[in-house]
């Protein structure tokens, strides 16, 4: 859950769409390049067990999210919950959703069919044809200065001929290169020496992007975009053969040793009676697994490379992450730290918002032995059947 402002990081590439050789139940290593070697960095060697729950039961949140997105007509919970999280507001005379909210209505269907497609295929656009890499925990690279001497993709340096003259060598900096690429005043570059490779990242950020701060809370988890193929230095028109590189998501040790009981699985969520008075200020917060984390970041690493109708990069990114405020955004009713209204429509670009969605109408589905089907509607446990 972290608030790196990663969407103020990206620049304008074309995407083209790779598909992986995986089945529709992908380990993690078929969707991940994955450090495992105690001497790699981020090595993940400690937490293959959680890593495959956590991808499984993404997957099943993520599938979750999909048979709302398809089946909405016929769920009046599915609609209560897509107003009650996204502001997505059903028409009942028409049954459709209302002109009002096809916007936010569209936004949803392209992430949450990302999502599935990326767990069930390895599937999403992006410039590289590599797999993202996954980290365990935040020292994930080294940071240099805009005005360091820039590495190709082997970890070498880059030298150039100018004139055809031998004696006359170019050797560009980082900023030489990817300037017109990157928010240079916002950012420094970090070299990701396990895969050969720089990404971008704000300059609050900490050396360890696991002891990035939001509010009192240290982050969980981060999603590091990678970059497109360069050709040329634009600034002076010399040719490079820089590869593309891939993106990478970080779990943090906060969260892959958390060893609460409830929030192990999906597995060890119970029914909550909403008609039983104790339950009152039950949340859900306090039915959220680890897992939803997992898909908390791949709603960022889906979205990555999504342009919007003006060719402008649609990453989902992190509005607010508190359990009122993400229902406060959907309802219109949410406002910045200096008092700016946001449109409800950002709820759509709000990770965690698809975390508290999947996990609610999850939740609505199951059978739980039989008793009356409920889901978490405002945040609260409700009746299925107080909906309509």
């Amino acid at each position: 859950m972290v608030r790196l402002s990663i969407s103020s990081l990206l620049s304008l590439f074309v995407t083209a769409c790779f598909v992986l050789a995986v089945d529709n139940d992908p380990s993690v290593s078929n969707l991940f390049q994955v450090s495992t070697a105690l001497t790699e960095t981020g090595n993940c060697a400690a937490y293959s067990t959680k890593l495959e729950l956590f991808i499984r039961e993404a997957k099943i949140l993520a599938r979750a999210m999909k048979d709302a997105a398809d089946n909405y007509q016929d769920d009046i919970v599915a609609q209560k919950l897509l107003t009650a999280y996204f502001g997505i507001e059903y028409d009942y005379d028409t049954e459709e959703i209302e002109a009002g909210s096809l916007e936010a209505w569209d936004s949803f269907r392209s992430t949450t069919n990302r999502l599935y497609s990326f767990l069930t295929t390895g599937n999403y656009d992006r410039p590289s044809t590599d797999r993202p890499w996954l980290f365990c925990n935040g020292n994930f690279g080294n940071r240099f200065p805009w005005n360091a001497e820039a590495k190709d993709r082997a970890g070498k340096r880059i030298v150039l001929e100018e004139d055809d003259d031998e004696e006359d060598e170019f050797i560009p900096t980082i900023l030489d290169i990817y300037e017109d690429f990157e928010n240079v005043g916002f950012t420094e570059p970090y070299w990701v020496e396990q895969h050969m490779g720089y990404v971008f990242l704000p300059k609050s950020s900490p050396g360890n992007i696991c002891n990035y701060k939001v509010g009192r809370s240290t982050v969980a988890g981060a999603t590091v975009p990678g970059n497109a193929e360069i050709t040329e230095i634009y600034k002076t028109g010399d040719t490079v053969a820089i590869s593309s590189f891939p993106d990478g998501v970080i779990l943090c040790p906060k969260l892959l040793t958390d060893d609460t009981p409830w929030r192990a699985s999906l597995d060890r969520i119970s029914y909550v009676d909403p008609t039983n008075p104790e339950n009152d200020d039950f949340l859900l917060e306090d039915v959220m697994p680890e897992s939803a984390m997992m898909l908390h970041e791949l709603a960022h690493l889906v979205t990555a490379w999504r342009l919007d109708e003006n060719g402008q990069r649609d990453m989902v990114g992190d509005v607010t992450y508190a359990l009122v405020e993400v229902l406060q955004l959907a309802g219109g009713g949410f406002h910045t730290e200096d008092g700016t209204p946001v449109d409800s429509f950002m709820a759509t670009m709000n990770a965690q918002t698809y975390a508290y969605f999947a996990v609610a109408y999850w939740y609505s589905l199951q059978e739980w032995g039989g008793k009356k089907r409920a889901s978490f509607f405002d945040g609260s446990p409700v009746l299925a059947e107080w909906l309509g």
